[in-house]
């Protein structure tokens, strides 16, 4: 298959919701809660204090072998040798998350993967817009991002502005 025109799995995993689909079409194929991650490790010390560790590489990739894996079999049910994967990353991914997440995929064979902020892809279907404010109201966090058309050495969209509030979906009801 010529690498110009390969199709494209879509794959959005977010604190609450995986999103997965084939690029072009309307909508996921399917929207699924995100497994739970790797637990935080607590370690006590000698002296009683409480050492708490983050979870280990191997257990993301654990996580994230299971979670392709369901995705490529059960949900899209095609081959991952022929579709480039889009991931659209969420910006406050742990490294080693991030990390066992691409690895798993290239594990699978996929001739590629591309990486994109899910921030920026709500804006490609305004092409006339000069300036946009994405909110994306998540679970557990809440983004906003403002971002405005500047020709910057051939970079159409420029993060200008990112806003974290922490609360997810249940702080912005609380504010209401």
């Amino acid at each position: 298959m010529n690498t110009g025109t390969q199709p494209f799995v879509v794959l959005d995993i977010g604190e609450a919701f995986c999103k997965a689909g084939f690029a072009g079409e309307s909508e996921p194929r399917s929207i699924f809660e995100t497994p739970s991650p790797p637990t935080i490790q607590r370690r006590t010390l000698v002296n009683g204090e409480s050492l708490y560790l983050p979870p280990r590489y191997s257990d993301w990739k654990d996580w994230a072998t299971q979670l392709i894996n369901h995705i490529y079999t059960n949900i899209l049910q095609c081959n991952s040798t022929k579709y480039r994967v889009l991931l659209l990353e969420n910006l406050d991914w742990p490294y080693t998350q991030k990390r066992a997440i691409i690895n798993t995929i290239l594990r699978f064979d996929c001739p590629g993967i591309v990486l994109g902020a899910s921030a920026l892809l709500s804006t490609f279907n305004l092409p006339k817009a000069r300036s946009v404010l994405v909110i994306d109201i998540g679970c557990v966090l809440n983004l906003a991002c403002a971002l405005c058309t500047r020709p910057v050495r051939c970079s159409p969209v420029i993060p200008v502005i990112a806003l974290r509030y922490a609360k997810g979906a249940e702080g912005i009801s609380k504010l209401t």
